[in-house]
């Protein structure tokens, strides 16, 4: 939903004006939301070891098998219940792409 509302920051014609009023608060709110989320999808494992989130974004599992075998050994990382939770999706997730 927020995306489109930011192409219509780049529309000309009488309502731009209108439009590219929300632009900055716009872009800032797709920054944020990035900056925030960008890191559970590229640093994983610095956020569980550094921070210890017991997360662990499941879309690069179903990737390929090299991203599924990656994230396997990211999710063996995390300890718990949490961390035995993510492991039984991720083997899930796995066992139904045929990547075991």
């Amino acid at each position: 939903m927020i995306f489109p509302l930011w192409v219509l920051c780049l529309v000309d014609g009488p309502k731009a004006i209108e439009l590219k009023s929300v632009c900055p608060v716009l872009e800032k709110l797709i920054l944020t939301v990035v900056a925030r989320y960008g890191a559970a999808y590229v640093a994983p494992r610095l956020m569980i070891e550094l921070f210890g989130f017991q997360f662990l974004k499941k879309a690069p599992v179903k990737a390929n098998k090299q991203n599924s075998d990656t994230s396997k050994q990211v999710a063996e990382t995390i300890s718990g219940p949490l961390g035995e939770a993510i492991n039984r999706e991720v083997d899930a997730i796995r066992t139904a792409k045929h990547y075991n």
